[in-house]
């Protein structure tokens, strides 16, 4: 029994570093650009694109396996996932050309997709009654990602110039061949605790009304989220007269805050509720984002970048959980938009952000990203109370 026991409580921390070298390109792509813009002398729009194509692509098609996620189920696609991640990223730095830079960022960006909608299904599966919690130590594999993303960037790139960046696959490819070890037993674990959490004269049905208005929540924190992660080393270099690897240790810090975060946060949703943990956090970031796009101090931009990402990331597992709970008969396909199409509106918005900033300066475009903060909270209002709606059928 013990030993059962022990097994099960590894599989959330299996997951978590899963997503941890899923998502190490997401912090390493952004750290990529000033070295791109140094060494090729793209403009701020230009190498905000190279970031727009991989996560508008993995965005989009997320919840399309996703949704083929939730008819037949293939655990395996995580490993390929974190494989190809790790593999297109690792080929920018031996790319010149703008086109084929764009083909390896999509490379990483199909790894991605491929690896998150079942991932998120799987986390969910064995978060058992405390979903929030959860999925907020598969979440935080992904920040710890993002976080040691520019680290490893940094190091390989200063280090060993461009094809450095070959030292960025190495890690992916060890994790996906562990994920493939343990994928058949976790499936089969994730399976039996779904069915042992669902009476069997209970039937949920999907909440299609209270997963839109958690969505368009986390559409707004989505587009807040990439242009931080976009434009932290270049706001640092450009606006704080910082060095490069100065605005990649400040994107390594927002990303660790964020990580903390996000486990407390899950934590906090579990024992005083959803609603509340999303609302509390949402009240705070407009104040801290408009702080931080007027002040030119450094040291209280890197304070204030903390508190941002505590502000921003502490609801991130909740509202991925909150989505998946109103679609319970689709949670990969919840997971799908929730983690990736979400992302596309993100994406979309990074060149606009970038356009603002070649025009009007980076504190400019700061300033645009504070103003759209606030719409994270006009939208968490009209997200339901859990448990206000109709989700279960005898």
């Amino acid at each position: 029994m013990n030993k059962t026991n022990s097994k099960t409580n590894f599989y959330p921390y299996l997951m978590m570093f899963g997503h941890m070298f899923a998502d190490m390109s997401t912090g390493a792509l952004p750290a990529m650009l000033p070295f791109l813009i140094a060494a090729y002398g793209f403009n701020y729009a230009s190498a905000a694109g190279i970031v727009f194509t991989a996560t508008l692509i993995s965005s989009l098609i997320q919840p399309i396996f996703g949704y083929l996620g939730d008819k037949v189920s293939r655990p395996w696609l995580t490993a390929l996932g974190i494989f190809l991640s790790g593999l297109g990223v690792s080929l920018v730095g031996f790319l010149r050309s703008y086109p084929l830079l764009l083909a390896a960022a999509s490379i990483s960006s199909v790894g991605s997709a491929l690896f998150h909608p079942e991932g998120g299904k799987l986390a969910n599966m064995i978060s058992g009654e405390k979903k929030a919690t959860g999925m907020g130590i598969f979440s935080v594999g992904g920040n710890i990602g993002a976080a040691i993303g520019p680290i490893i960037t940094s190091f390989a790139l200063i280090g060993f110039g461009m094809k450095g960046s070959i030292l960025l696959v190495l890690p992916c490819a060890v994790m996906s061949v562990v994920m493939l070890v343990h994928i058949k037993k976790l499936h089969l674990t994730a399976s039996s605790a779904k069915n042992s959490n669902t009476p069997a004269n209970i039937t949920r049905v999907d909440d299609w009304s209270g997963f839109t208005k958690v969505t368009i929540a986390i559409f707004f924190r989505s587009i807040v989220m990439s242009s931080l992660i976009t434009f932290i080393p270049i706001y640092w270099v450009s606006v704080l007269n910082a060095e490069i690897s100065t605005g990649n240790i400040y994107l390594t810090v927002f990303s660790a805050s964020g990580a903390v975060a996000i486990l407390f946060g899950g934590r906090f949703a579990d024992r005083f509720g959803f609603k509340k943990m999303i609302a509390i956090c949402s009240a705070w970031l407009f104040p801290l984002m408009l702080v931080f796009s007027l002040t030119k101090s450094p040291v209280l931009s890197g304070v204030l970048i903390v508190l941002i990402a505590a502000a921003l990331m502490g609801p991130h597992a909740t509202l991925i959980a909150y989505a998946q709970d109103f679609m319970p008969n689709r949670v990969g396909f919840a997971s799908g938009v929730s983690m990736g199409l979400a992302g596309s509106i993100g994406g979309i918005a990074a060149p606009l952000i970038g356009w603002i900033g070649d025009q009007h300066g980076m504190s400019t475009a700061m300033l645009i990203v504070a103003i759209i903060s606030l719409g994270v909270l006009i939208s968490v209002i009209f997200i339901p109370n859990e448990n206000s709606s109709p989700q279960y059928q005898s």
